[in-house]
């Protein structure tokens, strides 16, 4: 039986965890992230200490189109190193 950890194993992974309502802190390129829901039922992606990279999405689905520069969400899924996340 594989061990579990905190890394999601995909995009579907993190697609399916922020349909429950989960929210997720995680370190990529030495910056600290989290993916919160806000009150209008959005889904908030950020840099922690940086308004500025604020972007809101309907779906989880559009949030994995957050920007890092030229990757974006779904292309870092397995580059992330997950601070943490709730089930």
């Amino acid at each position: 039986m594989k061990k579990y950890d905190n890394n999601f194993l995909d995009e579907n992974d993190i697609i399916d965890c922020l349909k429950r309502g989960c929210e997720v802190e995680f370190l990529y390129q030495s910056k600290k992230y989290s993916i919160t829901h806000t009150l209008n039922d959005e889904i908030s992606v950020t840099e922690y200490n940086n308004m500025a990279s604020e972007r809101t999405y309907k779906t989880a689905e559009e949030a994995m189109e957050y920007s890092f520069g030229d990757k974006l969400l779904r292309d870092i899924i397995g580059k992330m190193k997950i601070i943490d996340r709730s089930f």
